[in-house]
Order: C-alpha cells, then structure tokens, then sequence
C-alpha cells in the first residue's frame, strides 16, 4: 500500500498539497491521521464529486505500507498514528514536502527524495514540482491550490512570502484557477460558533507590553473540540491590531497552543525553538501531559527571550558633564548650575564609573553648610549598568520599580553613555489588561490577620473619618509587618487635619482615655490592656543641622511618608471607608520587601539622623535582609562623618537598647563596628574576637534564662557590658554618664567587673556549700549574675551561678523575723544571724517545707550563742 497523509488539524496548505500531488502519485491513496479544520471539513462536503478519495487510518496496516508522502511537516508527532508505520518504510520509498525549512534539522524522516524549500506555502512547492514533471492541473484542482497558497500566506501578505509563491499563483491562475470562488471559501463570514469564540477570545484575552511589543494572550478551556480556532485568531488580531497572539485551549484532554506573528523581526521558529512544526509566523503543539498553567508558564519563559523592539543603545546619550568622587559640594553645585541638570555620573580616580549625584542632594547639603564635604559622602551607589543591546522596556521597568534616575549603558564592558528616567519613560506606551490597572487592597488580609478588637478598632476609627470628612491612613511597622505575615499590633494612625482632636474623638467612641502632645499635635489612645493607639496629624519634618531633633509642619500622606527611615517603613493603608485597605506605596516599599533589601528615601538619611544606622541594623538583623548598595554607602560616609557625636545620649542609648533586645544580638557586632556605631563611646573601643565571644555566649544564656520564665533582664544591657569589658572604671563611667543612664543601670555598669573578680577569687575555694554561694550570689543584679555566666570559661564557675538563678534566688524561706521575736531575741542584728544560719541549713540540706523550717529554727536557736 503506498499513502500521500499531511498533519493533523488539517489546514487548507496540507489538503490542497495532498490533492495535487494526487496528480503525479496516480496509484497511492490519500489517507489523514486526524480531523481537518471546520473550513476544510465544509470545503470537502461540497465538493465530493470531483476530489481524490480519501482511505480510512483503519485501513492502513503496517507490514503493507510500501511508500508515503508526506506534506507540510516533517515532524512525526504531527502525523499522529501514522508516525510509527511511516518510520519503517524504506527511505527510498519516502517523499517529504515542507515548507518548514528550520524543522529540516530535526527530521524524524531520513528520507532520501525531499522537497524542502522556503516557501510561505508546502502547496507552492507541490505546484513547483508538478511543473517540472509536466503535469497538467485541473481547474478545481488549480483552484483548491491557490486557497491552500492564499490561506497560508494571508493572501500573499505574510513576511515569509517568497516569489516563488506569487509565481505559483500565476501558474495556477493560468491553469484555470477561479479567484470567485477562492475568495467565497476564504472570505466567509464567522458561522455562530465562531462569533461566539471571537467574543470570548475578546474578552478575555490579556494585552500585554513586552520588551516594547504588544502581545495578546488567551487562556481558555473549551467544552468540546473545536477545529477551526486558527481562524477566529486571525480575524481577532485583525479587529483588534495585534502583531503577536498567544492562545492556550484546552479542548478535551489535551492543551492546544497557537501562535500568530505579525513582527516581521521575528521568528517563531527560532523563539519557540522547542516546538517542531510550523514556521516563522504561525506555530502550533498539542500537549496531553500538560497543565493550561504549565503551558502558560513554558510560553512566559519563551517570551523573556522575545528580541526587544528597541534598544538602549539607541536612546543612550552621553553625559554632559562627569563629576568626580573628590569634587566638592560647592562644586558640584556650580556644575548643576550651569549644566540646568538634575542628575550627574560620577567617577573614581582612575575614571570608572562608581553612582551618580542629585542635584536636589547637593541643595540639601548646601542647606546643612557641607559645602566642603566631598560628593563622595551623598552620591548614590546603587549603580544599575545595562547592556546596550537590553531592551528599554526591561530598563523603564528598573526605573519605575527602583526608583532611580538614570543606568549606565555598557559596550564589550565599558560604559559608553548613560539614559535617564525622563528619557526611557518617553519611549514606553502603556497597554493596559482588559481587567485595568490593578491596585493591592489588602482588607481581606486585615481581616484574617487581626483579632477581632484590633480589626474593630479601625473600623470605628474609619466610621469617624467618615463623619470628620477626613482622610485616615495606618501607616509604620504595622503595614510592613502585615505584608510580612508577622504579628504587629502597633496601631499608628495619621489623619489629614488636627490629630489630637481625632484621637480624642476616637477615645471617646472606644471608651478609652486620651494624652494629647500640642508641640506634635498628636495624640495616643489608652485602652484595656494597656492597648494604645496613636493618632497624629499628616505632617512634614526637616532637620535645620545634622542630628538635631526635627522641625514638623502640616503635609500630605507624601511628605508623611517621605519623612520616615526606610522604604519598608514608608508605606501606608487607607481607612476611608471607600478605600479601605487600599496599600499606598510611593517608594516601591513592597518590592523591597520582596527583594529583602533596605533602602533610604533619600541620600542625607542618615546625616539628618544617624540613629537610623542603628534602626537598619536592627531590621537587617531581624528580617535576614540585606542593606542596599547606596544606603550602605551612605551608612559609611555618614560614620566616617563621625555623625554620632552630633546626637544626644538619651536617642543613642533608645536605639542601641532595641537594636540589642534582639534575639542573638552577638551577629550584629560586625556590623556595629563597621558602620560606625561604636564611635559614639570613643575612638579607644574596638570589637575583638574575645568580645564575639563573650556575646555569643551571651544569646545562649539568655535564652536559657527566657526559658525559666524568671523576672525579664535588660539583655542590650548584657551586650553593653560586653563591649565595655577591655574598659577602664572611669572610661565606663563617662560613657554611662553620655548615655544617661538611670541609676540602677549605671551602677552595673560601673560595678560587674568588681564582681568578675571577687567571684574568681571566691569560686576557687574547694567544697564550698551551697549556701556560701547562696550569701555571695544574693543581692547581685541579674544582668551581673548572667553575664558572668558568658564571661567564665571554667563549667564549675558557670554551673553555680546557674543552679542559684533556677533553684535558690528565689527560695522561700518561712520563717521570719518575727518568729525569731517569740524566743525573746530582740537586737537586729542577732536575727539576722538567726534567719542566714536557718537558710543556709535549709538550702543545704534541700529543706523546702514550713514544718521543717521550723524545727531548724527551734535547733538553731536552742544552740544560739550571742
């Protein structure tokens, strides 16, 4: 038996192919492994009585199958059932005719007589080889050819059309080919089905902007088989001008992918490179293994490769002036004066490009007479560089997310010119989704994460907004945690007009008490629990010199935000009923988040307020984020600056006592130390490996002690005794005095190496009871007590201090005084003795009831000697 057979989903191209060459193979059969589309289906209906006959796939049996010809593929798992059978007749007796010419590379076929030219149509290469074999074509015959031609290069207009295919037409058209009837089969109107998928295809396809190209994608799931979905997307790119379709159906159990192009830069072959069959601008594959979301995720991963429509190259521009790192402020100022920029690239001593300057930076230092400092101190280091041949949409992208104002544009690794914000958004053009532009609500995730007062509790204060006219936003730790998933039940409101009389307002409506701060105009909420919520007025804070505390003025939720420490920290929540939860999030806070990373808002951070080196340490140590390039940059000029000694003792020691309360703090040393932080007690304190270690031992123990469910220690204070242990009395005493510590904290301070050294001297004693210890240990802080556990190496040392915190600091002793009164014992001092000798018996014999405690006491006094 010998077969001509073409694809599955039959298009017009492989039926009309087949046809022809029906022609020329006189003794074989045509036979189809699968369905053919709806329009070639109605085309065969019509025209039986004069087209080749077609056998059934039944009929075919394998040990029978003597030759075949094979049209328009060359890939086997397009020929569906038939693949097998064809792989084992002879390679002489195969005949292949494609027009796929990149698919030639990976035939499944070694067969010796192929015919694969590029062409737009497999039928223009039949029509060739009928030509030169002399064969005469029949007028229906040269007719269906110029439908299977027009159809797949969309009447001659497809890129990939060839000359060869006009003069394929014009053979046919001298064969006697009808034009009428061509455009009656191929310009019907779409049937009612076909409507109905053109609406839904519509309506919920996605518009999307890729490397500067438009691209629609549909995913859909219909109920049955429908074969000419080919068409519905041609007319839907034509009504909606789309140069490029993705659509993934799923029709029964399988997953049919269809892409259309009409960019004549691209080839699908070569972009989806994956898929065999197909060519330039039409691609299809059917996955029966795949989910609609896998597909979706392998095409998504296809379209990052997508060639960009532009190029950075083409838009870079070269820098009008270059400033370097040693260049003053003033400078820098006068250059920004007479360039009329806003931003300039700045450069080492051997000339590489290291950030760039804002001009509204420069201002700010001028305002804070820095004018001598060098730019190095406030530039920007968080320098993105871009290949020149990236495309500017990946590029308006890094500008929107990260908000900076400009990349450095490389060539075979050199920069050879910069492009700004204002520059890249001119090339970018909005497309939206059919859905809108989308915005993050985040009400549902209120709900879910907040007990019911605290949900509560904003709702009302929301239903007060209302009735003040006033806008109402929750911003700080509580917006950035919720994102995270971490509980934060800090409630820190700001409203647009007079916060303290919004919180007295709410305080009454809650049923709560009210302070009020006139200075801030704010005002914080009490209620049960100790549960307080502030309320302040949206505001505007500048700082008239580096490290002073700063000035407030009315502002917006901008200048509000604008004002705060970090981007994770710079986002806000609108409680207006109309809005509520709606995340408002200037300063691509959440994207940091995402990405892990610290970020200031702006260059003199830091130099305003130097605590916030301290604050950035905490977040980095607690979240596991990284510290962004700039800020870290800004970090250490600003330590170099020696900033610290700008601010006052009592904001120093608030920061140092969070950013030490931290679980595990000894991982935050390094840090200290390299950003400057330990310059505020002086140029003579360093950290040393006998300190890290020391501090190490310090997290253990103190998780140890969390666990006993003791009387909490202040641990920044273990931590500070640490870092101080190479100082002298006096030195300790000056910094506590900087720090102004209260009394109880400073006399630690001061005293808990005193007590390091008379407990060595004391420990060395062989046998000691247990009570001896007891009378040395009593009385001693527990911050001294704990941290001579870290400080001792020696177990025995560390073993009796920890047996007296868990076992005998707070041991109950029964008897008192005034049992000692009822023998006749009067002086003080005499039952003083008494109570130890009692205690001390009592601890060492492990005597823990009131009854025995008592025998003790009747025993010890019976043999009392004044």
């Amino acid at each position: 038996m010998k077969i001509i057979t073409s694809h599955i989903n039959l298009d017009f191209d492989g039926y009309a192919a087949c046809c022809l060459l029906s022609l020329f193979f006189k003794d074989y059969s045509i036979v189809f492994p699968g369905s053919k589309e709806d329009k070639v289906n109605d085309f065969v209906k019509k025209n039986k009585d004069w087209l080749p006959e077609e056998k059934k796939l039944s009929e075919i049996r394998e040990k029978e199958l003597k030759s075949a010809v094979i049209v328009d593929t060359s890939a086997c798992n397009r020929l569906g059932e038939l693949c097998d059978k064809v792989k084992k007749v002879s390679k002489n007796k195969l005949f292949v005719f494609d027009h796929h010419v990149k698919n030639a590379q990976k035939m499944f076929l070694n067969a010796e007589n192929n015919f694969i030219r590029r062409r737009g149509s497999s039928t223009s290469i039949v029509v060739d080889f009928l030509k030169e074999n002399n064969v005469d074509i029949p007028e229906k015959f040269a007719t269906l050819g110029i439908i299977g031609i027009y159809e797949d290069t969309d009447f001659l207009s497809f890129a990939e059309t060839t000359p060869e295919d006009i003069e394929a037409v014009a053979y046919l058209l001298r064969c006697g080919g009808n034009l009428t009837e061509v455009a009656r089969v191929l310009k019907t109107p779409l049937n009612k089905k076909q409507v109905e998928l053109l609406n839904r295809i519509i309506t919920e396809m996605e518009r999307l902007r890729i490397k500067g190209r438009d691209i629609a994608i549909v995913q859909l799931s219909l109920n049955s088989y429908f074969s000419d979905v080919s068409t519905v997307i041609h007319r839907v790119m034509e009504l909606e001008a789309i140069e490029l379709f993705i659509a993934i159906i799923q029709m029964e159990k399988k997953i049919y992918l269809i892409v259309k192009n009409n960019y004549r830069d691209i080839d699908l072959q070569i972009l989806f490179k994956n898929i065999a069959g197909g060519h330039k601008n039409v691609i299809s594959k059917v996955f029966k293994d795949k989910t609609v979301f896998e597909v979706r995720n392998f095409v998504e991963e296809v379209l990052q490769n997508i060639p960009p429509l532009t190029r950075c190259e083409d838009i870079l521009s070269v820098p009008i002036a270059v400033l370097s790192e040693n260049t003053s402020v003033k400078e820098a100022f006068d250059v920004f004066n007479r360039t009329k920029v806003n931003s300039l690239p700045v450069v080492n001593e051997i000339g590489d490009y290291t950030g760039y300057i804002l001009r509204q930076d420069i201002d700010y230092a001028i305002s804070k007479q820095l004018e001598s400092y060098p730019i190095a101190h406030f530039a920007i280091r968080d320098v993105i560089r871009v290949s020149a041949d990236d495309d500017i949409e990946s590029v308006k992208k890094l500008f929107l997310e990260k908000g900076i104002k400009l990349v450095f544009v490389e060539k075979n690794g050199k920069v050879k010119g910069i492009i700004t914000r204002t520059a890249a958004l001119k090339h970018f053009a909005v497309v939206k989704d059919v859905g809108g532009e989308v915005s993050i609500n985040l009400k549902d995730r209120l709900k879910e994460n907040l007990p019911d007062n605290i949900y509560s509790i904003l709702e009302t204060a929301s239903d007060l907004a209302e009735e003040k006219g006033v806008e109402l936003y929750i911003v700080g730790g509580f917006v950035r945690d919720l994102l995270l998933k971490k509980k934060n039940y800090d409630l820190d409101l700001v409203v647009s007009e007079d916060g303290m009389e919004f919180g007295k307002a709410l305080a009454k409506k809650l049923g709560g008490r009210v302070k009020t701060h006139e200075k801030f105009n704010t005002a914080v909420v009490i209620l049960e629990n100790d549960l307080r919520v502030d309320v302040a007025t949206l505001r505007f804070e500048y700082y008239e010199l580096p490290g002073d505390l700063p000035k407030v003025t009315p502002g917006n939720l901008f200048h509000d935000l604008y004002r705060r420490d970090f981007t994770i920290n710079a986002m806000a929540i609108c409680l207006n009923r109309k809005r509520f939860g709606d995340l408002i999030d200037y300063f691509n806070g959440k994207r940091d988040l995402k990405d892990r990373i610290i970020r200031v808002l702006h260059s003199l951070s830091f130099i305003d307020d130097p605590t916030r080196i301290l604050r950035a340490l905490r977040f980095k140590h607690r979240f596991q984020f990284k510290i962004g390039k700039t800020t870290e940059s800004l970090m250490l000029s600003a330590a170099n600056l020696n900033i610290f000694e700008r601010i006052t003792g009592i904001r120093y020691l608030k920061e140092f006592k969070q950013l030490f309360a931290e679980r595990n703090a000894s991982f935050i040393l390094d840090d200290f130390e390299k950003y400057g932080c330990l310059k505020f007690f002086g140029d003579k304190i360093s950290i040393d490996h006998y300190i890290k270690q020391i501090a190490l031992n310090i997290d253990s123990v103190l998780t140890w002690y969390k666990l006993l469910y003791k009387n909490s220690a202040e641990d920044w204070l273990l931590y500070l005794m640490a870092i101080l242990i190479h100082s002298k009395r006096d030195e300790r005493l000056k910094i506590a005095e900087k720090l102004t510590l209260k009394k109880r904290a400073k006399n630690i301070l001061l005293n808990y190496k005193a007590f390091l050294r008379e407990y060595s001297i004391f420990a060395k004693w062989q046998d000691r009871k247990l009570s001896e210890y007891y009378h040395f240990f009593k009385g001693v802080e527990i911050e001294i007590l704990l941290f001579a556990i870290a400080f001792f190496d020696d177990e025995k040392y560390r073993k009796n201090i920890s047996l007296y915190i868990d076992k005998y600091m707070d041991f109950k002793l029964y008897v008192s005084g005034k049992d000692v009164i009822k023998f006749g014992i009067k002086e003080g001092r005499e039952i003083k003795k008494i109570l130890d000798r009692v205690i001390s018996e009592a601890i060492d014999y492990h005597i823990t009831s009131k009854k025995e405690q008592i025998e003790i006491l009747n025993r010890v006094i019976s043999s009392f000697k004044p």
